[in-house]
């Protein structure tokens, strides 16, 4: 029997509610000079720090995995948190352009 294929990760209903919760504080759309200049609201800003399809050489899931970011005191990612991330980059890091109204 075939394994069932896993859903694609949805950047709006899934990473962005990710950066939002855990990487905003320090790195999102409202801090002026967010460290090491990437800010988590601008795609690309974010794309600079993931190798898209290459989860385990992207700065970004390196930070995550690793636990290094979100900083001590923050709240953590869950495991399957962690492993949506991971699935994200390994599937090419979708980030959908707004609509234009």
């Amino acid at each position: 029997m075939a394994k069932p294929v896993a859903a694609k990760i949805d950047y709006e209903t899934q990473v962005r509610p990710f950066f939002t919760q855990y990487c905003y504080s320090c790195h999102g759309p409202t801090v002026a000079l967010p460290p090491g200049g990437v800010n988590m609201g601008v795609k690309k800003s974010v794309l600079r720090a993931i190798k898209p399809g290459s989860p385990f050489t992207s700065l970004l899931f390196k930070a995550i995995y690793t636990g290094s970011m979100p900083l001590r005191g923050q709240p953590r990612p869950r495991p399957a948190e962690i492993a949506m991330i991971q699935q994200w980059i390994t599937e090419g890091a979708n980030w959908p352009e707004p609509a234009t109204p």
